[in-house]
């Protein structure tokens, strides 16, 4: 990975945490983990507005009509187990 936290090989793939220090720092890591984090964050370009409309939107099916569970919409799971 390079030094914002960017696996080789992988496009949007990020490791931002304890296994990004390459030895035993002897002491509490947890600022230098927040530390090296916040660099990577701050490597990453802002939200561009522009950009995101000309991506072409993924258009999902409609809902499916019926229950998804056995319940009867009383939400009591306990007592819709023991009648099994």
């Amino acid at each position: 990975m390079d030094f914002t936290g960017q696996v080789f090989g992988y496009k949007n793939l990020r490791v931002i945490d304890g296994s990004i220090v390459p030895g035993n720092l002897g002491v509490n890591p947890s600022l230098t983990i927040t530390a090296l984090s916040e660099f990577a964050m701050s490597q990453i370009p802002v939200f561009s507005e522009e950009k995101a409309s000309q991506i072409k939107r993924i258009q999902f099916s409609q809902p499916l009509a019926g229950q998804v569970s056995e319940l009867d919409g009383t939400g009591d799971l306990a007592i819709a187990l023991t009648q099994v």
